[in-house]
């Protein structure tokens, strides 16, 4: 109920966004109305990551392939992450975001709200629950924090990495290839789009990678990887050629899809199964928007007083991170609240 709940929001947020008349139409409404769509499309996308995960890990079949199952997830942001970058490029192919006609920028707000608002519920309605052999419950955030307040920081630790990475990549760069490379906005989408589909990919290896290895393990080789080629990229943005920006990017994006197809059921693990969903969702939501959220902001300030400051911070928080997940190479997944 809460997933149905949650799409048939988001498909009326999406819609009503590419429907919403324009500021010569209803003055200072159309600006208040849009942020009310906005806040509306993030309480509806709060629950989405980790609370398929927590049906995953409670369902019968899924739980025996859990690592690869819970990397779907992963890979499908990917998927959306691409196909936003790709439809963006090839709306700005010809104009600037200025003189972009006003319904061409509509028409993917409608499109996916409707099929949103059709197939996602529909699949949600039919799912059989009777294969869950665990029913998550709502437990009090003293709770959680009582009993695994360690583990509950660590996961809006690493979640807020996720989210950082995801936004220097997806915002940050962006930004900055326009600042500057002086590229066209559809050409510095372009410039994602060569390595769009690596994330996706990435994910479900990893995801596979992490029923047979400890994804502890795999957290590692990623966030290195993505440390040192972060640093590589943002620092030496201003004087690198365009092919080896483009290089730099797809191993950042390559890496970004390894760490994120192993985290949700490194997340969804790290936790007993009494206080998994209201842990993993607090936490997830907690580090993927103060955390990640603020991060394009960050970078663009700390930019403006030294160029490398964006790519210190990334190499920090990585190799952090790399020291995190290095440190219990276990799985939590069979532990009670008295092994706590």
């Amino acid at each position: 109920s809460a997933m149905v709940i949650s799409m048939s929001m988001m498909a009326v947020a999406t819609t009503g966004i590419g429907l919403l008349p324009s500021y010569a139409t209803i003055g200072l409404w159309a600006p208040i109305t849009l942020l009310g769509l906005r806040i509306m499309q993030s309480i509806a996308v709060s629950p989405e990551y980790n609370l398929p995960s927590v049906f995953i890990k409670n369902n019968q079949w899924c739980s025996k392939h859990f690592g690869f199952v819970s990397s779907i997830s992963a890979c499908v942001t990917g998927l959306g992450m691409m196909s936003a970058s790709w439809v963006m490029s090839k709306m700005l192919a010809n104009y600037s975001l200025a003189s972009m006609p006003e319904f061409q920028w509509r028409w993917p707000f409608i499109i996916a709200g409707i099929l949103v608002g059709t197939l996602g519920i529909y699949l949600r309605w039919n799912l059989d629950e009777s294969l869950i052999i665990a029913r998550p419950k709502a437990v009090p955030l003293k709770l959680v924090l009582t009993k695994q307040s360690t583990d509950f920081l660590q996961a809006v630790f690493i979640t807020g990495y996720v989210g950082c990475m995801s936004y220097a990549l997806f915002g940050f760069l962006v930004h900055q290839l326009q600042a500057v490379k002086l590229l066209h906005p559809g050409d510095a989408l372009r410039v994602l789009g060569h390595g769009s589909l690596l994330p996706a990919i990435f994910s479900l290896i990893a995801g596979y990678l992490s029923d047979k290895i400890t994804r502890n393990f795999l957290m590692l080789i990623s966030a290195v990887c993505m440390g040192v080629s972060g640093y590589y990229l943002f620092s030496g943005l201003h004087s690198m050629e365009l092919s080896q920006t483009i290089t730099a990017t797809c191993i950042m994006l390559a890496s970004l899809g390894f760490f994120a197809g192993s985290f949700p059921g490194y997340l969804a693990e790290l936790f007993a199964t009494e206080y998994r969903y209201t842990a993993t969702f607090l936490a997830y939501n907690i580090g993927m928007s103060w955390v990640g959220g603020m991060s394009p902001l960050l970078f663009i300030n700390v930019s403006k007083q030294h160029y490398i400051w964006p790519a210190v911070i990334i190499a920090v928080y990585s190799l952090l991170v790399s020291l995190l997940v290095a440190k219990p190479l276990v799985t939590f997944a069979d532990r009670s609240p008295k092994m706590v």
